[in-house]
């Protein structure tokens, strides 16, 4: 008898997801809008207790029920170990598979809560509340979420959160050099974007937390990032691009032990790969220097720290982006005419050495 044939059919599966991004002074009083259902949960850093409880009455006060709260905050937070007290805690306070999770905090909470609400009950919709502005120029939208296991980000998953709330005076009260640290992403979008005027005449005024500034250059960035993402959800290709200043800034950042923020890091790493577009692809040195000018004006460093630069040129290798003995990076022809390239591990690691010397 013979054998039956072995038959394929596919069925394409098609989702139609939507992020929405409410910025301005008192978006936060917009949260109750964007619950999916009748009850939230609300995850927030250990800081933020007295604006996480402003949200619980506002969710109240429009006919959401918050069923309880998880505090949290930085590295710490993006390992299983809280993910699964989180858990823990959500199924103690009889969150439901249409309970929103409101998350409020920067860009590890983000990280970790996301995760969290990701896997359980198979999804929870989640709704990020910025409080940095990594998070609100950056980590707030894209979907991706994680926590670390040996690596960083090593387990994770894509998940959008169904609202992105960007309350400037939550943004604006982040302490110290981290408020400034952020906009080293903002600057990446306008590199990747070409577009320099609205950056260029708001950025002094964000950079005095003036908060209607700093919502519009938030709601720029993210709705930049997003439109990148619309196309390209899963990071299969063109999504890459939003890399810019991370191969080299990721090395620099693990070469210090993470001691040098993200934010410089990938300050850095723009002056860096702004060198190797001059190089490879022809990028003009005035457009480079505009890109560096916005940096020095938001006071972030060009240059890695002494020492720093031949141990972080030794890591690049190591780089997840890594394929073939080249790493898949964004090399900009122009401002706002970025490409992907393989670019050999020995040709990023010797412009580090030769930029800033081995020390």
């Amino acid at each position: 008898m013979a054998q039956a044939a072995v038959e394929w059919r596919r069925f394409r599966l098609s989702t139609v997801e939507e992020t929405a991004v409410a910025a301005g002074e008192g978006a936060l009083a917009e949260a109750p809008k964007a619950a999916e259902g009748a009850t939230a949960y609300i995850v927030r850093e250990e800081a933020l207790a007295a604006e996480a409880s402003r949200l619980a009455r506002i969710l109240e006060s429009g006919g959401v029920e918050v069923l309880g709260s998880t505090a949290g905050g930085g590295e710490p937070v993006k390992s299983l170990g809280w993910v699964e007290r989180l858990w823990l805690s959500m199924l103690e306070a009889g969150v439901e598979r249409s309970t929103t999770v409101y998350i409020m905090g920067g860009g590890a909470l983000l990280d970790a809560a996301g995760f969290a609400a990701s896997t359980f009950m198979r999804g929870l919709p989640t709704v990020n509340i910025p409080s940095t502005t990594l998070a609100a120029f950056d980590a707030a939208v894209g979907g991706k979420t994680g926590v670390n296991l040996v690596g960083k980000n090593m387990v994770g998953t894509f998940h959008n959160p169904r609202a992105v709330i960007v309350e400037p005076g939550i943004v604006a009260g982040q302490p110290g050099e981290g408020y400034r640290d952020g906009f080293a992403e903002l600057v990446k979008h306008v590199a990747l974007s070409g577009e320099r005027e609205l950056a260029a005449s708001l950025l002094i005024q964000a950079l005095d937390r003036r908060p209607g500034p700093l919502a519009r250059l938030a709601l720029w960035s993210l709705g930049y990032k997003m439109q990148v993402v619309a196309r390209d959800p899963r990071e299969g290709g063109l999504r890459r691009i939003l890399n810019l200043g991370h191969t080299i800034g990721h090395a620099l950042e693990a070469a210090s032990l993470y001691t040098l923020s993200h934010g410089k890091s990938v300050s850095i790493g723009l002056a860096g790969e702004l060198e190797l577009s001059r190089r490879l692809a022809g990028l003009p040195r005035r457009e480079a220097e505009e890109v560096l000018g916005m940096l020095s004006t938001i006071g972030l460093p060009l240059e890695p720290p002494p020492g720093l630069a031949r141990e972080a040129a030794g890591l690049v290798g190591l780089d997840k982006k890594r394929e073939g003995g080249g790493v898949i990076m964004p090399i900009l022809e122009r401002l706002g005419r970025p490409r992907l390239s393989r670019v050999p591990v020995e040709t990023v690691s010797r412009l580090m050495v030769e930029l800033w010397g081995g020390g």
